[in-house]
């Protein structure tokens, strides 16, 4: 148990240190909870000063946004995760249309990590006077065929699939935020007459 009795500047309550190279600043272990870590004000929390790689080995769940820090000539400005209802990969490429058709062959790093036995999207954006389509989706690849223009067109495609061994979540319950009014705004937001629809009668 660590005590700071400072009421201002930056104090530390806990310190460790270890010169080893292959040892650790400290352990914790537990066979319930793990570590809890909170302020009495909205301060920050946690700060982690590390190396190249934060490692965590089981699932991370949070109330709030998932945010890169980039630097730009206006400040260093957050980049924000996108999040969707399901665990999906995505890659992304570049080919062109050669007499009307393309052959994509999905990079098989990629395709190690995510079920493609499953159905995955396959989304096109063609650059110059062409209407495309996609067929013959397999766990290879794709092909791209031209309906009508430019039969050498400029593409960029993006392959999304289930994440392998985790086809079936979906939109899992956050038990531990039940009822943490602080983790998202009041809802509904801007929508005083909406009326959602239970669980159960959802289709």
């Amino acid at each position: 148990m660590g005590f700071a009795s400072a009421t201002a500047g930056e104090t530390y309550a806990v310190v460790g240190e270890n010169n080893s190279p292959s040892g650790w600043a400290a352990a914790f272990n537990s066979v319930g909870n793990g570590v809890w870590i909170g302020t009495a004000m909205s301060r920050e929390a946690l700060r982690v000063h590390l190396g190249d790689v934060v490692v965590d080995e089981g699932n991370l769940e949070v109330g709030g946004t998932k945010s890169a820090v980039v630097d730009t000539q206006d400040g260093r400005r957050l980049l924000y995760a996108e999040e969707a209802a399901e665990v999906w990969f995505a890659d992304y490429g570049f080919d062109r249309l050669v007499g009307g058709s393309s052959k994509i062959t999905i990079d098989p790093v990629f395709a190690q990590t995510v079920n493609l036995g499953q159905p995955y999207h396959v989304f096109v954006q063609v650059y110059g006077e062409a209407d495309v389509y996609v067929t013959d989706r397999s766990i290879v690849g794709f092909e791209v065929r031209l309906r009508q223009g430019d039969p050498n067109v400029e593409f960029s495609y993006r392959i999304v699939a289930k994440r392998l061994g985790f086809e079936d979540q979906r939109l899992e319950s956050a038990r531990w935020a039940d009822g943490k009014s602080h983790l998202q705004p009041e809802w509904p937001m801007n929508a005083p007459n909406l009326v959602l629809p239970s669980v159960s009668e959802t289709p």
